[in-house]
Formats: C-alpha cells, structure tokens, sequence
C-alpha cells in the first residue's frame, strides 16, 4: 500500500486587508449614540438639619426622652447606654407599651451619621413615633 504524500507549495488564498477607518468610525458612532442617550440615575438624599431648641416641653406619659451625646452615648431615665443595649432596653419597652412616642434629643456637635443611626436604632427597636430636638433644652442632662 501506498501512500502519496505531497510537499509541493498550494497555492495560498490571497488575504484581504480589513479596512480599519471605517470600524474605527462604527465604534465612535456607537460610543457616542450610548453617551448621549444614556440617563444617568438620579440619587435620591435626604435633607436632614439639627432642630433648634425645643419650643415645647414633653410632658406626656407615654413619651420616652432619649439624649445622644456627641460621643455615641444614650441617656434613657437617668442610665447611660450603648447602642445595643440601647436597642433592648427600646424593645423591652415597646414589648409592654407599643404606642410609646420617643423624643430624641441630641448634643449641638453630634455627627448626622450618629443621629440617623439612632433613629434606626429606635425604628428596628418598634418605635412608630419620633420627634427630634436640641439637647440645650431644659430637661437636658449636662452632655
């Protein structure tokens, strides 16, 4: 049996040159149609100020006073609190009286991160109801 092998030169198929100014044009057409029909998201903040003093005392019996030092501490009825233990003192109080309203007051130099991690605290506690306020009230402890 024989085999005929062949090492002679095939001719090669020409290769034809892709034209790379007209794919260039294509991309830059394409980038600039995405650019400017896309909407960017718009970003959705809240506005949020410290109150000034309060003009109205709380007087209500179903309203807790919760201070905030500029220091991350809690004061609930005379005691000092962390925020975890803030959050069960909070739960334990909303367990045996849901509708209690919360006053929060807060010390002039308190960082808004601070503030709004308060409010979550009191909100993730069952709080329904808040109110903010300056710490330069009357029934303020010295912070």
């Amino acid at each position: 049996m024989e085999s005929k092998i062949s090492f002679a030169a095939t001719p090669r198929k020409k290769i034809r040159s892709i034209q790379m100014t007209a794919l260039i044009d294509v991309t830059f057409l394409l980038l600039i149609f995405f650019m400017l029909s896309t909407t960017f998201a718009d970003l959705e903040s809240m506005e949020l100020s410290l109150p000034g003093e309060a003009k109205a005392a709380v007087s209500s019996a179903n309203t807790m006073q919760i201070y905030i030092t500029d220091v991350g501490k809690f004061y609930l009825a005379g005691q000092v609190f962390d925020e975890d233990q803030l959050f069960d003192e909070l739960q334990r109080r909303f367990a045996t009286r849901a509708d209690t309203k919360v006053m929060l007051y807060s010390a002039p130099q308190i960082s808004v991160q601070t503030l709004v991690s308060a409010m979550d605290v009191i909100y993730l506690a069952g709080g329904q109801s808040l109110a903010l306020a300056s710490a330069t009230s009357p029934a303020a402890p010295n912070l």
